[in-house]
């Protein structure tokens, strides 16, 4: 397969118009347009960016939810202030920049540190305090079950994408929070049926965070080891019941974070083989290798140019090969410590395709040749 893939990237560069008789790539590329620093002239970049090497758009929504206003309310237009500005903002960069290009849009319905539910986002901004009934709320309860149905709504309607995804990483909540993992499970049930009865044509998924389904990170290796003995599967069985309410297993892969794992030949074979059961694709909705080291205070991330162009070119060779809907590399570019020093934001710093001064690294030609290839929609 891979020689067949050097002859493809070949013939691509030699041969266009042969090759655009011959291949056709069935899955989308694209990312986020999170900017390299967060004033104009870095969403400018990063638009640009998506514009020319991208043909598909991600938005990801994790900064909290109007729990309030989504109770009674599926219009955005009833939303906060600041929310509404920061969607118009997003959708008009769409229109001005990326206009008719297709959308993944995806919200967390916990929070960032996911252990409880998203924050609040009212009249005060974003990341606001959970108070009466919110803060007891369950999983399944019926007033968060109407509040993201509403809110799913809301983001479909005025973004209108091909794909939605019900939470993101939601494997992790599993991992810090097993004893309400299975109202979740309630929950994503319920939001799918929902979603799927109003938007048949729209793909609909939970996303999992590939690495700690592995057991590769603390919180799943924990929960994996304090139910080994009686539940030694747990970490990836509980994925493939998700699935059953879903139209793709879709992932997020980071190898690095793992320990400075890298990645082998069948490392997504897990993700592929629970896919072929359930009869559905697979699709990657973020994904990302660092070019460089990155000392993130107690270890250091291993990364480097040579490592990039390769974990790429694995997973895009992997995309092309199988039943894939889309691949999304988080960031554009290299946002350095623009958005701090701290270990958390330090650990994607350098996992752009992009320098900070907008030249590209070599990993972004090998993207480029796979964007060559014509799309066409899978079977």
């Amino acid at each position: 397969m891979l020689r067949r893939l050097l002859v493809l990237l070949v013939a691509l560069v030699a041969l266009p118009v042969f090759a655009q008789q011959t291949y056709v790539r069935e899955f989308r590329m694209g990312f986020t347009p999170y900017p390299p620093s967060f004033d104009a002239a870095g969403y400018d970049q990063s638009y640009q960016i998506i514009q020319q090497h991208a043909d598909l758009i991600s938005h990801t929504f994790q900064a909290g939810i109007p729990w309030d206003d989504a109770l009674i309310s599926s219009s955005y237009r009833d939303y906060p202030a600041s929310l509404q500005q920061e969607w118009d903002f997003l959708l008009e960069a769409d229109a001005n920049n990326v206009p008719g290009m297709a959308r993944y849009v995806s919200m967390l319905p916990t929070n960032i540190q996911y252990n409880s539910l998203a924050t609040l986002w009212n009249e005060n901004g974003p990341g606001q305090p959970l108070g009466a009934p919110w803060d007891t709320a369950a999983f399944n309860s019926p007033q968060v079950k109407t509040a993201l149905l509403n809110y799913s709504i809301a983001l479909i309607e005025a973004f209108q994408p091909e794909y939605f995804g019900l939470g993101v990483e939601i494997n992790i909540l599993m991992a810090k929070r097993f004893d309400v993992w299975s109202d979740y499970k309630q929950l994503n049930q319920y939001l799918y049926t929902e979603l799927k009865q109003r938007y048949p044509d729209l793909y609909v998924f939970p996303t999992i965070q590939y690495e700690h389904m592995l057991g590769l990170h603390d919180a799943s290796r924990q929960l994996a080891d304090y139910l080994s003995a009686f539940y030694p599967t747990v970490l990836w069985w509980e994925m493939y019941e998700l699935m059953f309410y879903s139209d793709a297993f879709v992932i997020s892969t980071f190898p690095y974070l793992s320990y400075n794992n890298q990645i082998y030949d069948g490392y997504y074979d897990l993700a592929f083989n629970l896919a072929t059961v359930h009869g559905i694709p697979v699709a990657i909705d973020q994904m990302g290798s660092l070019s460089r080291d990155v000392d993130v205070g107690p270890v250091i991330l291993r990364g480097s140019e040579e490592v990039q162009l390769n974990t790429i070119y694995y997973l895009l060779a992997a995309c092309y090969q199988s039943d894939v809907l889309f691949a999304v590399n988080f960031f554009t570019v290299d946002y350095a410590e623009n958005y701090g020093n701290n270990p958390i934001s330090l650990s994607w710093a350098y996992a752009g395709l992009f320098n900070p001064d907008g030249t590209p690294k070599p990993v972004a030609a090998l993207w480029d040749l796979f964007l060559a290839i014509p799309y066409q929609p899978p079977q």
